[in-house]
């Protein structure tokens, strides 16, 4: 029989009204809390019966602190004599457990109360909380701007995506969490002025676990065809993140355990955390960019090198929707052909290139990028943001040099609509198409100019009619 369990943390740090409710529930079934952290709870077996249970709330408590305060002492003595036993506390709150049928009770002073949870949660909720939102409103703009910059990228890529609908949960949630808590506060400091008391708003653990389910749902579904890259780069994110914490929060505890005074384990914990932080960031990106360099996180292995001008260049032969041969005529067999897919459930990106080896001639060559957009509404934003591509880098002061899309005849590409790039009013060999849920980009090198039956057979290609 197992004498353990664990239960990840989910009521509000105020909920006093919520966790008794819970935990005399729990006793009841034989099980009483004896050790909780920022995550979970556990629990020991216990003979079920009916206990009391109190939540209550001391200011000057901290987990840094080697041994509870003279007051903290005093207070704990207090409750021993009154029948309430301390089962476990985290920072501020401490539960206790009577079995007596009518014990003494713990609150007798409703705005006492009030006052002392509010000084609680500025030491401890609070600052952590606004902290947070103010972070996951940062993250939220910053992610909106790269959106604006590069929809295509942003929306095919599974990472991005991702912080692009995480972050606003996040936001949302934190500051949902906020708002009640003031809400509360408000009401409760209102009804102890006249001598009444108020209970806790009740554990927003459904939000929680809702948001929770989503973000898992978010999380399959970007990374669900991510590249091998992307996976080992999210999981040693992750990995770093874990171990940095687990690193602190061991170092808090060790040093509690010696008796170390709690400013010296608030400083020590915190340079650790920085340290950590640039250490397992440096290692990690080392790591990566050793992976990177060893092909261990290549999805495709290059199928030949070779050397030139003291550099090793990597040959590709890849399968492409698109090539020069179906263009034109051409005696060359040194081709590399390369494709490279991005993809989301909202947007796939692929972009493929046919070039000649550097050591080798002249020869014609293609670069594209094939943009299925699976989602309509977020079409227009892709469009508009391939076509100012190049045009946001123009330098106002020097217009003799702008990059910029023009309209060109669409019916050679059997296209809707088509643009053609234009620098410093010359027309370049580049066009963007654009076909029912699906934008292509693509651009002729080696002094390239197509034909309109080579236009024809790009749009037969792909425009994915």
């Amino acid at each position: 029989m197992n004498n353990r369990k664990y239960q990840f943390s989910r009521f509000s740090f105020y909920d006093y009204d919520g966790i008794r409710a819970h935990l005399e529930s729990l006793s009841e079934q034989g099980w009483v809390v004896d050790k909780i952290t920022n995550f979970r709870w556990r629990y020991r077996r216990v003979e079920p019966k009916r206990r009391h249970v109190a939540v209550t709330y001391f200011p000057e408590a901290s987990d840094f602190n080697p041994r509870p305060t003279e007051g903290q002492e005093t207070f704990l003595d207090l409750c021993e004599n009154a029948g309430w036993r301390l089962a476990a506390q985290r920072a501020q709150m401490q539960i206790f457990y009577s079995e007596d049928p009518e014990p003494v009770p713990m609150d007798t002073d409703p705005a006492a109360q009030v006052e002392t949870i509010h000084r609680s949660m500025k030491k401890n909720f609070l600052p952590g909380s606004v902290f947070v939102l103010i972070l996951a409103v940062l993250e939220c703009g910053f992610c909106l701007w790269r959106l604006w910059d590069d929809p295509v990228r942003q929306l095919s890529s599974g990472p991005a995506l991702f912080s692009l609908l995480c972050w606003p949960l996040l936001a949302v949630g934190q500051g949902a969490e906020l708002w009640a808590y003031l809400r509360w506060h408000r009401r409760a400091k209102a009804a102890a002025e006249q001598g009444l008391w108020t209970s806790s708003p009740g554990s927003r653990s459904r939000l929680w676990a809702w948001m929770t389910l989503v973000i898992v749902f978010l999380l399959l579904a970007v990374y669900a065809s991510a590249s091998r890259q992307t996976l080992v780069i999210g999981l040693t994110a992750l990995v770093m993140v874990t171990l940095i914490i687990l690193l602190v929060s061991g170092l808090r505890d060790a040093l509690r355990g010696l008796g170390t005074p709690a400013g010296f384990n608030r400083a020590a914990s915190a340079v650790l955390a920085v340290v950590l932080s640039f250490a397992v960031t440096a290692g990690g990106a080392l790591l990566i960019l050793k992976g990177v360099r060893n092909g261990w996180l290549e999805d495709h292995a290059p199928a030949e090198t070779y050397q030139y001008h003291g550099i090793t260049w990597e040959v590709y032969h890849d399968d492409l929707p698109l090539t020069v041969e179906d263009l034109t005529d051409v005696d060359y067999g040194g081709y590399s052909t390369e494709l490279d897919t991005a993809s989301t459930f909202l947007v796939t990106r692929r972009t493929a290139r046919q070039e000649g080896r550097l050591d080798g001639p002249n020869v014609p060559e293609l670069w594209y990028t094939v943009t299925d957009v699976h989602w309509k509404p977020v079409y227009g934003l892709c469009r508009r943001g391939l076509l100012r591509e190049y045009a946001q880098y123009n330098d106002p002061d020097v217009p003799e040099f702008w990059n910029e899309y023009r309209p060109t005849d669409a019916a050679l590409w059997g296209a809707p609509e088509a643009y053609r790039q234009y620098t410093g009013g010359e027309a370049e060999n580049q066009f963007l198409l654009c076909y029912p849920d699906r934008l292509v980009s693509i651009r002729f090198l080696g002094n390239w100019e197509p034909t309109a039956e080579q236009m024809a057979a790009v749009g037969e290609k792909l425009s994915g009619a």
